[in-house]
């Protein structure tokens, strides 16, 4: 799904509507800035900085003739630093570890600064103080700068968390959608997962357990 939403698979059928205009006729650059992808496997090839990687999240704002202002420079410094990979600016992405990778990847992202940030599985080789800290980031941005996020995340308890609406996909082909708070119920986990799925109240608080 996500990746029909960016364009680089095709739907079977229907098209995505942004602003009363059908998403993928958008120019490219201006796409650029409505859709952010993150992948949930990040593969660097060519060997660049983190600092250059995460840079390059800023090109569809860059000027052809100015390029990098010193606002884009700024602004790339002080996601590094929040997602604490200021030590490791300088070196090279091939040498990073999956954590790393995927934290300049997250990085990248939010200096892209899109309107709609896709993510396949986030918190992909994350210690669970990253996975806390990237998902209160992107919460932050949901709420206090109107992005729409569209994540793909097998954690429950992550969601359960973090997400207010969910798309449940079965086996057989079918979905439910709706608030996580009705959706995420012993049973329609028990059949999505096709393993007893229990859940623990304490107080506001609800733990999903096998």
């Amino acid at each position: 799904f996500l990746y029909g939403v960016c364009g680089l698979r095709e739907f079977e059928a229907g098209k995505i509507v942004y602003q009363n205009q059908a998403l993928l006729e958008f120019p490219f650059k201006k796409r650029a800035k409505i859709i952010g992808l993150l992948q949930q496997e990040q593969q660097y090839v060519f060997p660049s900085s983190v600092l250059e990687m995460v840079m390059a999240g800023r090109h569809p704002h860059c000027s052809r003739l100015l390029g990098e202002t010193k606002q884009d420079q700024m602004m790339v410094m002080q996601i590094l630093e929040q997602l604490e990979l200021t030590a490791l600016t300088h070196k090279n992405v091939t040498d990073l570890s999956g954590g790393e990778k995927q934290r300049v990847a997250i990085a990248t992202l939010f200096a892209q600064q899109p309107s709609i940030l896709l993510l396949d599985e986030p918190c992909n080789h994350l210690d669970i103080k990253h996975q806390v800290k990237i998902l209160e980031q992107i919460k932050f941005l949901a709420k206090q700068h109107n992005k729409i996020i569209i994540m793909v995340q097998h954690d429950i308890n992550l969601v359960a968390k973090y997400c207010e609406k969910v798309m449940l996909f079965f086996e057989n082909a079918n979905t439910l959608c709706g608030k996580s708070i009705e959706l995420l119920t012993e049973n329609n986990l028990s059949s999505l997962y096709e393993y007893p799925i229990k859940i623990l109240n304490r107080g506001k608080e609800r733990y999903f357990v096998v």
